[in-house]
Order: structure tokens, then C-alpha cells, then sequence
């Protein structure tokens, strides 16, 4: 790591900045674990401040993983089939203690004729829908998780899909269910959870859902592949070309090679790379300074033109755009959005000027040497002072 990195952490400033930004990445347990790991405390300034900030953590991670035990052993007591999604299933797989993985509620799947019987026996555990009847039929219409939450503030999510319907980005909740594999922790009952190919490319989906602006979800990438030597790369590619997920898959390993070094397959690389219009665009979108400063969370116009470009083919873009026009079903708010056909046409048009600011961004980014480095994102390799 580097030193004088690591000696910045001196300054106060610094170091608030520091502790929000990897907050904000959720990689703020896996960063402080480090620091405060043998190893390297004994070099780092103000190590007893991040012990501190360790201590919670440690005992939320702990908790976490309690109930997520007692709530897979609850289904498993009623013959419901169910597969632990996301950091759940990662925390104590990939990570050298549950910390080191943020994590904010309990994902699982279940087949949708298990949907009832599982939401009867979390209610049994304290756990409730949202209050409305109507809140639930809008999220069995328009969604693909019920939300369930424990006065204690603990949420879980009843998946029967991982992509809403009728999104052109999706990962077949079936096969999930049908291939998971069986997992046995040190204390607790049996699990099951997706195979790593599976578990990718469900990441890659989170990584388009969130507009790429999560280091937490490359660092689970980077962690499953280096965990998995015997990796099946051409089930992944398949998998991803089928369910429509290849370019996104194809971004993500893209970044994991230019931040972590990973190495990715050339016959898998190339099988799912974008078009050469669509690397082209996206490259414009500065992938890796959009996904440190998060902008697809702050600024909408970067995140529909990322979803946009990573669509395959001329006529679902433009499918796409002519999709802005429509009323939406915003599933949070269980109501149609309040903005009119004026407001619509306003979104739309500030994604086009966006897209027209990009092109002038990239005729004056071949003026320096970094900025023909982020146009040759498909092609280049990172430099070891650009990885993490």
C-alpha cells in the first residue's frame, strides 16, 4: 500500500473525508480492517480512532449474521426453497470476517408460489409489509422484491426476481434457484447461494441498477473471481449474452481490470464487449471517475445515458429515449410520478444536451494524456498509480 497514503491519514481533514468516502462506497469494515489489522497498525496514524469505528461495526456484522441464520433456518423449517442473495451470501464466503462486506438488509430469493408462505412465516417473526394492501399489489405488479421490515430496523427482501418486468437487463431468477449451491456455516443451518457465475452477474445487474457508483460491488467481483480459480467463464459469458446482461458484465470486468489488475479471459472479454459506437460513448462517461465521485447518483442524465449505451442495438435505444416520455410507476412512492408531459420532455432534453456536452468533453480530453487514456478505456491497461 502506499506509504504516503497512508501517512495523510495524519491530517484530520483528510481523514474525515477518507472515512465518508469509503462510507459512501460501503467499503468503510474492509478498509478499517485492514488499517487495523496487525500487520499494519503499528503505521498508521490515529489507528486507535479507527478501532473505534471498527467496534460498531463488528457487533452490527454480528447481528446481521444471526438473523440472517435464524430467518434461513425459519424457511428451511417450512420446506421453503431459498437461495441468500448478495453480501449476505458473500460476507462470510469471501471476506476474512463478515465486516469486511457492508451490509444493509437480507436479500432472498424464494419461487414465487413460496412468496406467501415466506411472508407469513417473517410475519410470525415480528417482520410486516408495508401498511397498504395496494403498496404490495404495486410491488407484485411493478417490482421484483417485497420489502418486510422489524420494528428493530432490521428489513428483508422476499425476491421471486432480481430485474423488474419487462427490463431489457435481467438474470433468470429460475436458474438461480435450480443451480445454487449448498454452503455450511461453522454454526447454523444448511445454505444455499448462487453459483459464482450467477453471483457476477447479478452484481453486474446491482452495478447498472446503481449506476456503477459502488466499489463495493467490484470489490465482491474481484473477491469471488480470485476465490474461484476454476471460474466458468464461458457459462458466465453465455449466461450473460442470453439474459441480456453482457454489456454490463463487460463494464464491470472492464474496471476491475484497469482499478484491481484482474485479469479477464480474451475470449470472454471479447464475446462480451459492446459495440464499438457503444465502448465509444461509454468511454465518454469517464466509467472510472464517474463511479469514484459517484455521479450517476447525483445527476440523472449520466445514469440514463450509462443504461442507454450498455443497450444492445439501435432500435432499443431508441426504445429507451422514447421511454423517458412515458409516466412511470415509481414503486417507492406507490403512485405515478407528478411530472407531466412537459417535465418528461424536459428530462429527455437535458439527457440530450448532457450527451452533447459529452462530445465536446472528448474532443478536448485528446488535448491531454489522461484524457486519451479514459477514451481508450477498452483498450488500454491501467497504469499500477491508477489501481486500487
Amino acid at each position: 500500500m502506499d506509504r504516503s497514503a497512508i501517512d495523510r491519514l495524519a491530517d484530520d481533514r483528510f481523514r474525515a473525508t477518507f472515512v465518508d468516502l469509503c462510507s459512501r462506497h460501503r467499503v468503510l469494515g474492509l478498509v478499517l480492517s485492514r488499517l487495523t489489522g496487525a500487520d499494519m497498525r503499528d503505521g498508521v496514524p490515529a489507528v486507535d480512532e479507527f478501532d473505534r469505528l471498527l467496534r460498531p461495526l463488528r457487533r452490527r456484522a454480528m447481528i446481521f449474521e444471526a438473523k440472517r441464520d435464524h430467518l434461513a433456518g425459519v424457511l428451511q423449517a417450512r420446506g421453503i426453497e431459498t437461495v441468500i442473495l448478495k453480501g449476505a451470501a458473500l460476507a462470510t464466503t469471501i471476506y476474512r470476517e463478515p465486516v469486511e462486506r457492508d451490509l444493509a438488509d437480507l436479500d432472498l430469493l424464494v419461487r414465487p408460489t413460496a412468496i406467501r408462505p415466506a411472508v407469513r412465516a417473517f410475519a410470525e417473526e415480528g417482520y410486516s409489509l408495508p401498511p397498504q394492501r395496494g403498496r404490495v399489489w404495486t410491488y407484485r405488479r411493478h417490482h421484483f422484491h417485497l420489502p418486510l421490515s422489524h420494528p428493530d430496523g432490521h428489513v428483508v427482501e422476499v425476491h421471486w426476481a432480481l430485474s423488474r418486468p419487462g427490463s431489457p437487463f435481467g438474470l433468470g431468477a429460475g436458474a438461480i434457484l435450480d443451480q445454487a449451491v449448498a454452503y455450511r456455516p461453522l454454526a447454523g443451518p444448511g445454505q444455499r447461494h448462487p453459483r459464482p457465475e450467477h453471483m457476477i452477474l447479478h452484481l453486474a445487474l446491482q452495478n447498472l441498477r446503481e449506476g456503477f457508483s459502488r466499489l463495493a460491488r467490484l470489490v465482491d467481483m474481484d473477491r469471488i473471481i480470485a476465490s474461484q480459480p476454476d471460474l466458468d467463464w464461458s457459462a458466465l459469458t453465455r449466461i450473460a449474452c442470453n439474459e441480456g446482461l453482457a454489456s454490463p458484465a463487460a463494464l464491470s470486468l472492464r474496471l476491475l481490470s484497469r482499478l484491481f489488475g484482474i485479469e479477464v479471459p480474451e475470449e470472454a472479454a471479447r464475446a462480451l464487449r459492446p459495440s464499438a459506437v457503444s465502448r465509444a460513448h461509454l468511454a465518454m462517461l469517464r466509467p472510472e471517475h464517474s463511479l469514484l465521485t459517484q455521479r450517476s447518483e447525483r445527476t440523472y442524465s449520466a445514469k440514463s445515458l450509462l443504461e442507454l449505451w450498455l443497450l444492445r442495438g439501435t432500435r432499443s435505444r431508441a426504445s429507451s429515449l422514447l421511454g423517458m416520455l412515458k409516466p412511470k410507476v415509481r414503486v417507492a412512492a406507490y403512485r405515478r410520478e407528478i411530472r407531466g408531459w412537459f417535465g418528461r420532455c424536459l428530462k429527455l432534453g437535458k439527457v440530450i444536451i448532457f450527451q452533447l456536452s459529452l462530445y465536446a468533453s472528448a474532443a478536448a480530453a485528446q488535448l491531454t494524456r489522461s484524457g486519451r487514456d479514459q477514451m481508450r478505456f477498452w483498450s488500454s491497461q491501467a497504469s499500477s498509480s491508477e489501481r486500487l
